[in-house]
């Protein structure tokens, strides 16, 4: 009677093992197909408000202090990205992806997967004194270094684009966000973001006992399909 060996039956096992761990086939494509609008949100010390009148208000009151100088900010706006996000999404490896242009150029990146989100980082390094320290984003960019400068500090990043890969899709998230900050006693805003609310900045607002920030925003999605 032939025998097979214990050894020749536990490489078996782990052949078979590491060819079924990740049946991914690459390339992937994927296409842009909608457009996902969620509501306003409002936040202030104590929680949500849901009431879309005292929400309406809120916005309104921001536009106005805006208004004097002809600047009218919108959370409409988000739709802009969707319009002008005229692209193909080919995942070539789950390290690398090329996003192909309506022109037809070609755009490479390296993928990251951080907190359950997909990002793609460019080859190159960029500079700003911006420092991007918005505690609402949920996402920064890949930041290689940092050095002072006269009056502030002088970031070294890599352009990053953020986005969610759920089942056969790839959604980038667009926020518009309006502030209204009780420690500087002024209203900002931030349109067209490619970038998440940090939940964590919202708690912090609905459990202070004190003045805080008051934000409004909406967030949407740009959904691309696998093709």
């Amino acid at each position: 009677m032939a025998k097979i060996s214990f050894s020749f039956v536990l490489l078996i096992g782990i052949v078979f093992l590491f060819s079924c761990d990740d049946d991914t086939s690459y390339p992937e494509k994927y296409q842009k197909v909608r457009f996902e609008e969620n509501k306003d949100r409002l936040f202030t010390a104590g929680g949500e408000v849901f009431d879309t009148t005292i929400i309406n208000e809120f916005v309104a009151r921001v536009q106005d202090n805006f208004s004097v100088i002809n600047v009218y900010p919108s959370l409409d706006s988000n739709i802009v990205i969707y319009n002008t996000s005229n692209y193909t999404i080919e995942l070539l490896s789950d390290t690398r992806a090329k996003f192909i242009l309506e022109s037809g150029e070609t755009l490479t990146y390296a993928i990251k997967r951080q907190h359950g989100a997909l990002l793609f980082v460019k080859d190159t390094i960029c500079t700003t004194t911006d420092g991007f320290n918005y505690d609402w984003n949920k996402f920064k960019p890949v930041i290689t270094k940092t050095e002072p400068i006269p009056f502030g500090e002088l970031t070294y990043y890599k352009p990053t684009l953020f986005a969610y890969q759920h089942d056969d899709e790839i959604l980038i998230p667009v926020i518009s966000i309006m502030v209204l900050s009780a420690s500087q006693r002024s209203c900002y805003f931030h349109l067209k973001e490619n970038n998440s609310i940090n939940e964590d900045y919202l708690s912090e607002i609905t459990d202070a006992t004190q003045l805080i920030d008051s934000v409004v925003f909406r967030e949407s999605r740009i959904v691309f399909s696998k093709q």
